[in-house]
């Protein structure tokens, strides 16, 4: 059932009961997850390589495993919107599971529900309870197998083998420079993923045995169905689990979960990227969540670590130099698109992690182990297909260059998803946030680095025209070098040329009763009095045109990020409803107070304190009594708007998150304009609010010709 923008499911696991207390209408239609029996909806077995020994679960290890299997399985069986769902509104769910467990009291602590909750809500962006029934007894029970030699000298960690890059690197860091013995954890849901592992698995035994590599193989996927929702965002919570499990089962106390340190961050570089829509199976809040849980389930006798927090992918590939075992890379697989790829190609070229991949692999010299022909097509060189592929190739470089001239410290006061990616009771709180920050400059740094090796290889075919004009190289280029607005008189034409290749053939000329905010192509056309002139697009200038067009109605932040121009909740907004809201610089009526606002109150309480005691100390009982009521009409303000933590109380995430992104790109917008445009600028910054609630209110109106 849906409500609003979230859709709430009930997911009955293996028959497990519903409690009689759930809303009727939860109850109605539930989703059912079965995973044993003749005909079970949902696959899952545990496997070795090469099985001679069984050996049966701990109950509770089988608890963890079924747990996460069925949330999983809830993930993968109920939509986030669908395919019509361009806007992401539908994106949050609300999932309540009643599943089987061997001991249902245990489950059901309080503190564990809600580390596990918690977790969950934080990796996948969703809102999970549950309700732990009994299992039958009479259910047969995984086992897992072993071969008795493998196993002679004892694994003694456990790693999670996705079959990736960073799965590779960090079996051979574990080996070469640390000694270990690693057993490795593998899950796989479509039959292709298999083979894969198991291939690259032979090839690491050649190259560093004579340790075996044990490797466990979890599959798990809907039987004779296509999982409807794809992104998998419990796909981390899964992995997580099966590597804990097996380390509980075989007494090992270390589980790595190997993952480059930009990813687990997995920045915003795109601002579409609300929540978790940028992946956080490894993020470094989610293993901090995860790791509390574990405390619990097995009283702190395991913990997942990524090995590789701190390095850029290029700084985790260079272990592959070290062990001298470079060719493994071609053996391993990153594309997160799992179908549409011509035969002979394993990538598709046009994802973030192939991107990523690819500007990885050059950067750590490691191109001839990983040739661009592996690829749909060379980012660099050919033409990117429209819409996702191009948008996510020309992100990634913008990323990198907006950060490259930054120091960590700016990039840590920039960066707000840093803020969550290190526990605030950690002693080393301040050096680990700047590592993490040093591991976002770092990758910046590699990747422009990157852009220029690949100008200078390809010098003679970009003078020669023989690199196809959408490829990286192009777009960079033209997008990075934006024409500036022009003051006053400009050159007039009409060749009605509409490709943005030149502003001249625009033929902008803006009328004295109108003004101009149009998009043609790549660049948007803007005249405002007698300034006039073109801007290549960016992701500002288009959420600008939407404040301008929907002139004098509220637009909220979330509509704004998600590309629309049409309110979710339509509000006029006039002259006095402007300038009453005006006064809180979130934006609509009973939003939280900003940390500006924060800041200031606390200052006017630490000044007015200090004039009390002055006043008290020279006798002056009256003004003091005055200064007494102004500081307890702060701390009345403070106590309403400010949290037990010490800070504002927040709107839900996602809309805080927008209203961020909202300003900053608008803002910065209407910042480049000042010295450009000063007329425009100074009108913008007037008579534009940007908040939870953004609008555009002009004394008198301003006519505008807006075309997105």
């Amino acid at each position: 059932m849906s409500a609003g923008r979230t859709t709430r499911v009930l997911c009955v696991c293996d028959g497990a009961a519903a409690p009689a207390d759930l809303p009727s209408w939860l109850r109605e239609n539930p989703v059912q997850i079965t995973t044993r029996g003749n005909d079970p909806e949902v696959n899952f077995a545990v496997m070795n390589l090469v099985g001679k020994l069984s050996s049966r679960i701990d109950p509770r290890v089988q608890d963890l495993l079924s747990l996460a299997a069925y949330c999983f399985a809830a993930d993968r069986m109920v939509l986030r919107g669908g395919p019509v769902d361009v806007h992401r509104e539908g994106w949050r769910r609300e999932l309540t599971l009643c599943l089987p467990v061997s001991d249902p009291t245990f489950w059901s602590q309080p503190d564990l529900v809600r580390l596990l909750t918690e977790t969950l809500n934080f990796g996948t962006d969703d809102r999970w309870s549950f309700h732990f029934d009994a299992v039958d007894r009479t259910t047969p029970q995984l086992e897992i197998t072993w071969d008795d030699h493998e196993l002679l000298e004892r694994p003694d960690t456990v790693v999670l083998f996705s079959g990736g890059t960073d799965s590779l690197c960090g079996v051979v860091d574990a080996v070469i420079r640390h000694g270990a013995k690693p057993i490795l954890v593998s899950h796989w849901a479509a039959d292709h993923v298999k083979p894969r592992q198991q291939r690259l698995r032979t090839a690491v035994r050649r190259a560093l045995g004579p340790w075996e590599f044990p490797l466990v193989q979890v599959e798990l996927h809907r039987r004779d169905k296509q999982d409807g929702e794809s992104s998998q965002r419990t796909r981390g919570f899964l992995f997580a689990c099966l590597g804990s499990a097996v380390a509980a089962h075989l007494g090992i106390k270390t589980v790595l979960l190997p993952e480059n340190g930009y990813v687990s961050i997995n920045p915003r570089f795109n601002d579409q990227l609300i929540g978790a829509l940028a992946s956080r199976g490894t993020h470094p809040r989610f293993l901090f969540l995860f790791n509390r849980l574990l405390d619990l389930v097995f009283d702190g006798g395991v913990e997942v670590a990524n090995p590789l927090w701190n390095k850029t992918r290029a700084e985790a590939l260079a272990v592959l130099k070290e062990a001298d075992c470079p060719d493994l890379l071609i053996q391993t697989y990153s594309c997160g698109k799992l179908q549409g790829r011509s035969p002979g190609k394993s990538h598709c070229g046009g994802c973030s992690q192939c991107v990523d991949r690819r500007f990885a692999v050059i950067r750590a010299g490691l191109e001839e182990h990983d040739p661009s022909h592996r690829y749909e097509f060379d980012l660099f060189t050919h033409a990117i297909p429209e819409g996702e592929a191009r948008t996510v190739a020309l992100s990634y470089v913008r990323f990198a260059d907006v950060l490259r001239p930054l120091d960590p410290e700016a990039i840590l006061d920039q960066r707000r998803e840093l803020d969550v990616c290190v526990d605030p009771d950690d002693p080393d709180f301040d050096l680990q946030s700047l590592q993490l920050a040093s591991v976002l400059k770092r990758h910046a740094d590699e990747a422009v680095d990157v852009m220029a090796t690949m100008y200078e290889r390809h010098s003679r075919g970009l003078a020669d025209r023989i690199v196809e004009r959408e490829s990286l190289l192009l777009l960079w280029q033209a997008l990075s070098s934006p024409r500036p607005l022009v003051t006053g008189a400009g050159p007039n034409t009409d060749s009605g040329e509409e490709k943005g290749d030149d502003l001249a053939g625009f033929g902008v000329q803006p009328a004295s009763t109108c003004s101009q905010f149009e998009r043609f192509g790549e660049v948007w056309v803007i005249a405002f009095r007698d300034e006039k002139g073109g801007l290549s697009d960016r992701v500002g200038l288009q959420r600008l045109a939407r404040i301008l067009k929907a002139q004098g109605a509220g637009l909220e932040a979330l509509d704004l990020v998600a590309g629309s121009d049409t309110p979710s909740r339509p509000r006029k907004i006039t002259g006095n409803d402007a300038d009453v809201l005006r006064t809180s610089r979130q934006g609509a009526v009973g939003t939280v107070m900003d940390m500006e606002a924060l800041k200031s109150y606390r200052k006017a309480r630490k000044d007015l304190d200090r004039q009390i005691k002055v006043c008290q100390a020279a006798g002056k009982a009256q003004k003091a009594m005055e200064l007494q009521r102004e500081l307890d009409w702060i701390d009345s303000e403070l106590k309403r708007w400010i949290g037990k933590n010490g800070k504002p109380r927040a709107f839900p995430e996602e809309h805080e998150d927008a209203r961020q992104t909202v300003s900053k790109t608008v803002w910065g917008e209407v910042r480049k304009l000042k010295g450009q445009a000063p007329l425009l600028a100074a009108h913008l910054e007037t008579f534009i609010h940007l908040g939870y609630l953004c609008w555009y209110v002009p004394e008198p109106p301003e006519q505008w010709d807006v075309t997105l």
